[in-house]
């Protein structure tokens, strides 16, 4: 099965003018034009719009490349480049994708808020009280028992994470809608700048989504 790509296009890994694509083992970044309101490099108010990122690749070992070959893939610019809006730096794990304009505010991963390189946002809403633990280097088809994690424990349940590549990810989502389940997640490249994250992702069994009327 070909990975499927949610990005600003809506396109499927592998189709022409896709933000990502994944010839061989490389991951490909393909420049994207941001609105005229973002900070974009190249922008400016007399120029218009600019494009982000510049073409790029990321090698990528046989790991991640199998991991891209099973399960979604997400490409999240910084927010950085987003202005006072999201402009596909945050992912709707209710809704999965990165279009604000069909899930409004409803995310529950957010890349690069505030200058905080390389970072992430998981609870992001009064309504919201999701968290995430960061696992490690643990495999990422085995189902982690949430359970397990040590609410008191040095590596242990926050709103906030570092974005390290290889590194598994347990996000836990709730809110007052009522939503209630666990992700796994796996970065697989972040860029030296902060200017991306990208990464696979499922839901573990069980729990409730439930999206707005």
């Amino acid at each position: 099965m070909r990975a499927r790509l949610w990005n600003a296009v809506g396109l499927s890994t592998g189709v022409p003018g896709a933000l990502g694509c994944l010839p061989g083992n490389e991951l490909c970044l393909q420049p994207r034009v941001f609105p005229s309101r973002s900070r974009a490099p190249g922008w400016s108010q007399a120029g218009g719009p600019g494009t982000y990122p510049p073409p790029a690749a990321k090698r990528l070992g046989p790991a991640a490349k199998a991991l891209l070959n099973k399960y979604p893939l997400v490409v999240l610019h910084s927010r950085h480049f987003a202005g006072s809006s999201y402009w596909h730096s945050a992912f709707s794990f209710v809704y999965e994708m990165t279009d604000e304009q069909e899930y409004g505010s409803d995310v529950q991963l957010l890349f690069d808020n505030g200058g905080r390189r390389s970072t992430f946002d998981v609870d992001l809403g009064v309504d919201q009280q999701s968290l995430v633990v960061d696992l490690g280097t643990v495999p990422f088809d085995r189902d982690p028992n949430p359970k397990a994690v040590d609410i008191d424990g040095d590596n242990s349940w926050q709103t906030t994470g570092h974005a390290v590549e290889g590194h598994v990810y347990l996000e836990r989502v709730r809110d007052d809608r009522g939503n209630r389940f666990y992700v796994l997640f796996q970065i697989v490249a972040v860029d030296p700048q902060s200017d991306y994250m990208a990464f696979v992702w499922r839901r573990l069994p069980g729990g409730k989504v439930v999206k707005r009327p």
